[in-house]
């Protein structure tokens, strides 16, 4: 549609799971760091009102325990000795019905509520130089020493609360500093996320217009966007090597399969001429029966390689290797001797296990044998061994004394359809040997061509089977 945003810009920022952390995280430093500064607060300024209080006790202790003492006449002498030039500590002590003999440093009675424990916070006025006057806070305790007289002991908390102040400024301050530098940390971290994934988003959109070479560049930090990064780019790999793997398929079908598909037709057309002539008819059909086998033989073959090649890998299981080439031989030998050729067999007796799929790795080994037995000439003699090797591997080895393979044409070979002009008169479809490649390379193998001098030895080389899955030994009979 035309003037339609794109995706991108559609795309909403707070949206995204790296600004949402983000603020989470903020979210978290802010609770976490107000719980630490009001501990910090409520320790420190509550350690300065303990201390205030405890001194406040002290010296009504003091006084009460001289006023029982002494009497009030004593009392008030120290009284008024305490309060003497003092701007910290306050006191006020007054008798009822004797307002001559009040004496202190307060004017007058706090007009404060007072807790049950006669605990009191007020506010007083102190003098400054050019007669200013000056409101601070205090906190004093009054204590009725008996009827009719009272005494007022405090401390000036000007300075505790000049302290709780800058407290809540150095908090504010605080609070601020996290949340502007979290927010820029945030924003960068998002912006370079949101980097990232705006790549990844528009690679899998250049992916899905059909362009299979699209790669993400890997940074090498080991966090989930380079790992994600890595996995597209094994994924596109999959994809793109599958899919030129289907183009192979088709293009080789359309090529490879067009004179089968012609001869069939000219063969059925012949059929039709002649009619009246029933042998000739007969015959006709009998190509057509056998050019349509060979037909069937080669999609099998060529949906059986594309399944091999596509990665799923069947069920594996422990497979003796020794035992199954052992009964292919058997299969083979009476085709070998209609074909005038000597079977030779060598097996270890040592276990050669492998792990993985035994009917796949039979039809491999069938198709190998048919190969050798197809292409020797008669008198000669086919040579097949199974052996451990010591790094704990097994390897197959057919040899055949026939034309063998030229080196330069070994490696093309096991491309599908190839077949070389010596074998142009042979019966097949040129896929044995490709369909034995995709085994190998399913069950993480190696295979290599080598020169008999003369003829071709084929030897492939498997993994052995883990041993926890190494079938036990039976006891010999």
């Amino acid at each position: 549609m035309a003037g339609a945003a794109p995706p991108l810009a559609r795309f909403s920022v707070l949206r995204t799971s790296a600004v949402q952390l983000t603020l989470l995280y903020l979210v978290l430093v802010a609770i976490t760091g107000s719980a630490l500064l009001t501990l910090v607060h409520t320790m420190s300024v509550g350690l300065l009102n303990r201390e205030t209080d405890d001194s406040i006790q002290r010296e009504l202790q003091f006084l009460s325990a001289q006023f029982r003492r002494s009497g009030p006449r004593t009392l008030r002498h120290l009284v008024e000795d305490r309060s003497y030039g003092q701007t910290t500590s306050l006191y006020l002590l007054s008798f009822a019905g004797q307002p001559a003999l009040t004496t202190g440093n307060l004017d007058s009675w706090p007009t404060d509520p007072t807790d049950p424990q006669g605990w009191v916070n007020f506010n007083y006025s102190l003098p400054e130089r050019g007669g200013l006057l000056e409101t601070r806070a205090a906190r004093a305790q009054i204590v009725r020493l008996r009827p009719g007289l009272q005494i007022l002991v405090g401390r000036d908390i000007q300075g505790l609360r000049m302290i709780e102040g800058r407290f809540t400024e150095s908090f504010l301050w605080a609070g601020g500093i996290v949340l502007v530098l979290g927010f820029a940390g945030g924003a960068l971290i998002a912006r370079q996320s949101l980097l990232r994934v705006n790549r990844i988003n528009s690679a899998a959109r250049n992916v899905l217009e059909g362009d299979l070479t699209q790669r993400l560049p890997e940074r090498g930090s080991g966090d989930e966007l380079d790992r994600l990064a890595g996995t597209f780019n094994t994924m596109m790999e999959r994809i793109e090597g599958l899919v030129k793997n289907l183009r192979d398929v088709t293009d080789n079908i359309a090529h490879d399969l067009r004179t089968p598909l012609h001869r069939l037709r000219s063969g059925l057309e012949a059929a039709l001429l002649d009619a009246h002539d029933s042998a000739k008819q007969q015959d006709a059909l009998d190509r057509a029966i056998a050019e349509a086998d060979q037909l069937i033989e080669t999609f099998n073959g060529l949906l059986e390689i594309a399944q091999l090649e596509s990665g799923v890998k069947p069920k594996f299981e422990p497979v003796d290797m020794a035992r199954l080439v052992r009964e292919l031989v058997e299969i083979y030998e009476p085709v070998a001797d209609d074909s005038e050729l000597a079977v030779f067999v060598h097996l270890e007796e040592i276990p050669c296990v492998c792990f993985g799929h035994r009917t796949l790795l039979a039809q491999s080994l069938a198709n190998l044998l048919d190969n050798a037995i197809k292409y020797s000439s008669p008198g000669g003699s086919i040579r097949v061994a199974v052996r451990a090797t010591p790094g704990g591997d097994n390897e197959f080895i057919i040899a055949d004394d026939g034309p063998g393979i030229p080196e330069s044409e070994r490696q093309r070979v096991l491309d599908r359809f190839v077949r070389l002009s010596s074998s142009r008169d042979l019966p097949g479809s040129g896929l044995g040997l490709s369909l034995v490649a995709a085994v190998v390379r399913l069950h993480d193998g190696a295979l290599s061509l080598e020169d008999n001098s003369p003829g071709l030895r084929i030897r492939i080389r498997l993994p052995g089977a883990r041993p926890e899955s190494q079938p036990a030994r039976q006891p010999s009979a």
